[in-house]
This record gives structure tokens, sequence and C-alpha cells, in this order.
């Protein structure tokens, strides 16, 4: 698998609740195991639309597989999977980000490597007639200005246009942000954001967000002060786009290399995980709220204090007042972990919901999605038959 893996004091770490104890009560449903390496290995979040799954599998099983988009759609009580793409290297290869619709049921979506240059095409995916079609809106290069190695969603603004991250490329080969913008029946390039591992970071995460402000926030795996990541918002100013750092990370108990995204909750406050450092270097999760121009960055959570998981590569959910996450690694078996964290008084607490055991799963590294009820969707890398990975459903 390819990813970006190549101080609280005691008082205050037993104030957030460092350990959990037992499961909580809820309903855990293995709905897919992959049992062919082509289309197994996700790592992109699901997305849901209209009761049907959609996904990309990396195949990182297969020797000859370049990975796919699937379709999960119940039948007969049964999920059953339907390839809608499969990857042959020239229209992609390793798809790590989730694919999105358009109101007219048109998908988007990135693959990493692959395409004419091997750094990574931008596709569309649609059904005529019955037939799943599809088409590359980009080659991405290496010394394209755009950026290389697209690993990140496609996610709508407010214009319609479709923004995304690359991990190189750019001016300065440390990635960009970049959109897709509408212009009737084609999509028009531009550039937002250029990183130049000035202290800004490199390498952004792949869960870039769009806030209730209009601005995005997101993450880089590298960089800042310290070369541990940081934070950053971008926001539209004067005709351009202005990124501001709001945390770089030293590698101390404050986390180190937030590999995803960020959610917000009701008053604007930020959320995310750091996959190493923290108290226990099994990393963390941490807010950032804001007061007046100012963020304040803390630690609600450290990981690797018991069985509690460690390494939280898939980021975060929010429904209501809940933050929701995976940890790629620990819990009672090794194989990662579901979790909750509630705050009661300024307190967080960390609730296991699901301890993988392999044959379920084992690894998530994806965020997860929840449709209108709060039952959660998610994926696991490995475990299932083979170790092609699952797909499963958590009802609180």
């Amino acid at each position: 698998m390819r990813s970006f893996h190549y101080g609280l004091v005691v008082t205050a770490a037993l104030a957030f609740g460092i350990y959990a104890g037992a499961a909580a009560a809820g309903t855990f449903t293995v709905l897919y195991k992959f049992a062919d390496g082509n289309t197994g290995s996700p790592t992109g979040k699901l997305y849901l639309r209209d009761g049907v799954l959609y996904g990309t599998g990396t195949g990182q099983n297969s020797k000859s597989g370049a990975g796919q988009v699937f379709q999960l759609k119940q039948s007969g009580g049964k999920w059953k999977l339907k390839t809608l793409l499969a990857f042959n290297r020239q229209n992609g290869a390793d798809p790590r980000g989730a694919v999105v619709a358009d109101a007219n049921d048109v998908f988007y979506g990135t693959a990493e490597g692959g395409g004419t240059a091997g750094y990574g095409t931008a596709f569309r995916l649609w059904n005529d007639g019955g037939r799943w079609k599809s088409a590359t809106l980009k080659n991405f290069t290496w010394n394209d200005v755009g950026g290389a190695e697209p690993n990140s969603d496609l996610v709508p603004d407010r214009s319609g246009a479709l923004v995304g991250t690359t991990i190189y490329g750019g001016n300065n080969e440390e990635g960009t942000v970049f959109s897709f913008v509408p212009r009737g029946r084609h999509w028009k390039e531009k550039v937002l954001y250029r990183f130049t591992n000035n202290y800004d970071g490199y390498e952004p995460g792949p869960g870039l967000m769009l806030a209730s402000n209009g601005a995005f926030y997101g993450t880089t795996y590298h960089g800042g002060m310290y070369d541990y990541g940081t934070v950053y918002e971008l926001k539209r100013a004067y005709g351009s786009w202005i990124e501001n750092q709001l945390h770089t990370f030293t590698a101390g108990t404050d986390g180190e290399y937030p590999i995803n995204g960020l959610v917000e909750g009701a008053d604007g406050t930020l959320y995310g995980t750091t996959l190493f450092g923290g108290q226990f270097q099994a990393g963390t999760v941490f807010s950032l709220k804001k007061s007046g121009n100012t963020w304040t960055h803390t630690v609600i959570y450290n990981f690797g204090s018991s069985n509690d998981g460690s390494e939280p590569y898939g980021g975060l959910l929010r429904v209501g007042d809940t933050l929701y996450g995976t940890a790629e690694f620990g819990g009672a078996t090794g194989n990662g972990i579901i979790f909750s964290l509630t705050e009661n008084g300024g307190a967080w607490t960390e609730t296991i919901l699901h301890n993988f055991g392999g044959g379920d799963g084992g690894f998530p590294c994806a965020a997860m999605i929840a449709d209108a009820s709060g039952n959660l969707y998610g994926t696991t890398f490995a475990g299932g038959i083979k170790g092609n990975g699952t797909v499963w459903e958590y009802t609180p």
C-alpha cells in the first residue's frame, strides 16, 4: 500500500479520557467482502446516492489490475458489486479519493497514478442507456504547474467548480490545490494555490474541506516550521486565493503528520487527526478554534494508551455533536477500530464501537460517511477474503 506513511501533561490527558474500555453496543454488518484482488483494497471513502454505494479500489493485491470504480447495490437482500470503470494505467491507476456526482448523475474522480504520463488522471463517468462510459478530463505530468499525482476527492464549490489536491507538482514540485471550472460542455483547469515548502507546507493531504464561510481548509503531510505538517486555510481575497497557516505541528504532544482532512463543528471549530505523535506517539485527534484572528490548537484525544487504536489514518466524520473515526491499527486484535468521541464539560471521551478481527476486515484507512438516519458506512483496506478488504455498515 502506497501512502504518506513512507505536550499534553498527564493531568490534561486524563481530562480528555485516554481510555474507553469495552466496545459500545451497536450493530456492525459486513456488506461486502472483495474476493477478487483486481477489485479490492479500497482506500477512498464511499459515496452514497439513492441507496446505492459507490467507491474506489486500488486493486493492490492484483498482478495486472490498476484499480476500479465500483458500485454496490442491494438486490435480493444482498449487496452486489458492479465494476463501473476498470483502470488500465492508460486511463489512470491507483484511485485514492472518492467519486462525487453532479445533478445529472455524472461522476467525477481522480486516480493518483497512470495516464499518458504516469502521474495521474482526473476522469468523469456516466451511465449511457445502461452502459457506463468514461472520459479523461486531464492527464497530469511531473512538470505540470497544475500538479502531479492527484490523491483527493473532487469537492464541488459554490460555483459548481470541482476542487482537489495533488501531492506533487506545481512550480515548486511540492503540491497544489487545483479546480476544474465548467465552461459549457467542457472544463477549464485553474490552479488555486501552489505550495512552496517555505513554511507553508507541502504534500497536501486528500481531505480538502469546503467550510460554511466559503473557505477551503486542509492539511499538509510535511512542511511548516518543523516539517511535521500543517493545517491551512485557503480563501478568496481581492480576486485571488490566499493561503493562511493555522497550525504547524512540532512532533511534540501536539502530534505529527496530519494525513487526512478536517471536519467542521456547528460553531466553526475544526477537527482533525494526526497519524503519529501525541502523548503516546500513536496519533491524536485535535481541534482548532478561532477567536478573533487567532486559531487555538488543542489535543482532545491521544491514541496508544492501551488497546484504543493507533494511527487514525482515515480522518473524522461529524454526526450531530459526535465525532466518528477509524484507527488503522491497534484495538483488541491489532486490525484497527471504529471509534466515537463525545464531549461533556470540555472533556472528550473515546468509545470503541468495533474491533476489526481480520475476517470482517482490517486496516481501515478511509473516512466514513453517514446516511440520513445516522448509519455509518466505511471500508477496510485488507481483511475479508484473501486480504482484499471489505465494505461495512455500523448502526449506532
